[in-house]
């Protein structure tokens, strides 16, 4: 029957750290990726039920991730969150039309973090809303049209660290969590 090759890489993958900006009390971070991921399905003949296929995918995905921390007073630390990521799906198949689709999604959290005695007990509370938008082009399998879409998510979430023994940390979260599969998981 028909060959399949695949590849996917991880382009690069970096972080960027710098504490004290300008000021002694706050600090930064930056991270940075890329990803492809690649793939081709040859049936020169038509031996599989749905004809003779040169089906190529290419799927790309980039992203930034931001934290802007203050320190107010020792040992309270307020964090600025932001996120965005891309990513891109198209298909190329000289025999029929494939779907493409894009990707956004933005993200904004405030994390608060607030020790007590001596750094034994910490509390974590942080909210964080998503916006993920969806551009698609084309039909699915079934000839329906993919269409455009925006969805909005709101994750409250609270964490607490106890530092019970000098060996033992206990650690526990509880909140709405919020990962939508990526555009690699999806095609």
């Amino acid at each position: 029957l028909g060959t399949r090759r695949r590849g996917a890489h991880q382009v690069f993958d970096v972080k960027v750290t710098q504490r004290r900006l300008g000021h002694p009390k706050v600090s930064g971070m930056v991270r940075a990726n890329l990803q492809v991921s690649w793939e081709r399905f040859r049936d020169p003949l038509g031996e599989f039920p749905s004809g003779n296929q040169d089906q190529q995918d290419l799927t790309l995905g980039a992203g930034v991730l931001g934290r802007l921390s203050w320190t107010p007073h020792d040992p309270q630390i307020l964090s600025l969150i932001p996120e965005y990521r891309f990513e891109t799906y198209r298909g190329d198949d000289p025999g029929r039309r494939l779907p493409t689709s894009r990707r956004h999604r933005l993200g904004l959290a405030l994390r608060d973090r607030i020790v007590f005695w001596k750094d034994r007990v910490s509390i974590t509370p942080v909210v964080r809303m998503d916006l993920l938008w969806h551009e698609a082009n084309g039909t699915t399998a079934a000839l329906e049209p993919l269409e455009d879409s925006f969805h909005w998510f709101f994750s409250p979430r609270l964490g607490l660290r106890l530092q019970a023994l000098r060996w033992l940390e206990l650690r526990g979260n509880v909140g709405r969590y919020f990962r939508p599969p990526n555009i690699f998981e999806l095609y």
